[in-house]
């Protein structure tokens, strides 16, 4: 598959940096090689209210092709359920396949912008 090479060649030098997302495709790849898991564990209306304001907004981002706008459609509900529920239906599994792979990586959890800071100054 073409998306795990592009995934094997980015992590094939000694310094990379991952974020969470395509783990049921990708963890098998990329916790093994992983020297810590650092898990921001941000509260659900958080995360709910800044994807709700991103969207009101809808500004060009960098991170969307041109001219893709974000629909309030039947979709987008679906996404808004799947912030909503990250921590109860996905962040399980997630930490299931993340003990069954690399059990031995360290992780780190940080909640709330001060520990996040406290974390990156330290």
């Amino acid at each position: 598959m073409a998306f795990r090479a592009r995934v094997r060649g980015a992590l094939a030098g000694d310094d990379w940096v991952c974020e969470g997302n395509y783990s049921r495709k990708t963890f098998d790849l990329r916790l093994p090689r992983a020297d810590l898991v650092i898990w921001l564990d941000t509260p659900r209306a958080t995360c709910l209210a800044r994807v709700l304001l991103r969207s009101l907004r809808n500004a060009p981002r960098p991170d969307r092709a041109d001219g893709c706008e974000e629909r309030f459609d039947r979709a987008y509900l679906a996404f808004l359920r799947y912030v909503w529920t990250f921590a109860r239906n996905t962040a399980p599994r997630m930490e299931r396949e993340r003990c069954a792979i690399a059990p031995d990586v360290p992780v780190v959890r940080l909640r709330g912008p001060a520990r996040i800071a406290a974390f990156v100054a330290g």
